[in-house]
This record gives C-alpha cells, sequence and structure tokens, in this order.
C-alpha cells in the first residue's frame, strides 16, 4: 500500500498530462475518459492527505472542467431509431399478365384402327383416266375426310408419276361421301386408296 500511494501522485498526473493532450488533439471522446480516470483516481483512499495538496488539490477541479467541455463539445451519438418514424411509400405492384387463352385442341382423326368409328361412305369418288402416255401401275394416295364428306388433305403415299398424281390430287376436290361417325357424331377420318390404273 505504501508503495501504491507513492506512486498514485505520479499516475494521476500522468493521465492528466494524456488527457490533456487528448483535448488539444481534439479527441474529445479520449479526453473525456481520460480525465473521468483523474477525477476517480483522486478519490482513492490510498492518497490520503496527498489529495488536498498541491498539485493534486489543483488538478480536481481542472479535470471536472475539461472533462465537461469534452462532453459538451463531443458529437451526439446516432440515433438508431428515427424520431418521427415514416411510413415507407406503398410499393407498386404490376397486374399479374393475362393468361393466355387456350387453344382448342385439334379435332382427332380416326381410322381403321379405331373399333368405335363407322367408316365414310363414298358418293362420288371419280379415278381421272390413264391416258395411252402412262405405264400402267399401281399407286396410293392417303385422304383425311371431314366432318362435312369433303376431302380435307390428300397426299400420294405410292406415286404413279408426276403428271397423273397431280390429276388425282386435284380430282379429290370433287370427291364427296358421307361423314364417318363416332356414337352418332361426325369425325375426321383418314383413309388409305389403292390406285389399281389400268389403261381406258
Amino acid at each position: 500500500r505504501d508503495v501504491r500511494q507513492a506512486m498514485l501522485p505520479a499516475i494521476i498526473e500522468q493521465k492528466y498530462a494524456e488527457a490533456k493532450a487528448a483535448f488539444d488533439r481534439k479527441n474529445l471522446a479520449a479526453a473525456s475518459d481520460g480525465f473521468n480516470q483523474v477525477v476517480e483516481l483522486l478519490t482513492d483512499s490510498d492518497l490520503g492527505s496527498a489529495a488536498n495538496q498541491p498539485p493534486l488539490s489543483q488538478l480536481r477541479p481542472l479535470a471536472i472542467g475539461f472533462r465537461d467541455l469534452a462532453a459538451a463539445a463531443a458529437p451526439p451519438a446516432p440515433s438508431t431509431l428515427p424520431e418521427h418514424p415514416s411510413t415507407p411509400p406503398p410499393v407498386a405492384t404490376a397486374a399479374p399478365a393475362p393468361a393466355p387463352p387456350l387453344r382448342p385442341a385439334a379435332p382427332r382423326i380416326y381410322s381403321w384402327d379405331d373399333a368405335n368409328v363407322v367408316p365414310p361412305i363414298v358418293l362420288r369418288q371419280a379415278m381421272p383416266a390413264l391416258g395411252d402416255m402412262f405405264v400402267q401401275r399401281q399407286g396410293t394416295i392417303e385422304i383425311i375426310v371431314n366432318e362435312t364428306g369433303l376431302v380435307e388433305t390428300a397426299t400420294m403415299t405410292l406415286k404413279v408419276n408426276a403428271v397423273y398424281d397431280g390429276l388425282v390430287l386435284a380430282a379429290t376436290r370433287n370427291w364427296r361421301y358421307k361423314p364417318a361417325t363416332v356414337d352418332g357424331v361426325t369425325v375426321k377420318f383418314r383413309n388409305t386408296i389403292q390406285l389399281d390404273l389400268k389403261r381406258r
């Protein structure tokens, strides 16, 4: 205790000098802390009567004065909460895009493979004559008869020759059928026709 009592005055004077230097450098936070330490050390019971004798007795009012000056000059700590919290503006949300219109499913095309279909009945199916210039041969044509009995599409699946194929495809525009049905409802039907061509 005697050693500490002998060292305290020097420690207090050093703390005061450091705090005053910080104050002069405008380091107000460090200065305020330093002057606080000086004031606390001056109240230490180990000082005894030395606290009331110069130079320590003169340091106490100086330390308190500089501490208060540093605290008053220090900028206020930033507030974490706004004084008047403002309601954020409403965020505009885009209207949902309209769903694309649904495309109707393509009508089913029936064929001879379907057991529940009544095939179309031929009303008119005239073939163009095979002239003497054509070589006698066989061919096949695939047609799709629509719900009204007309040929919707026609394709030569086994060609005869370019000229005669064109005549047959043109003739299909005039072919007529009683349309195919399923449970009494008219439907599309795919049919393959064998062309057994003979000269006339």
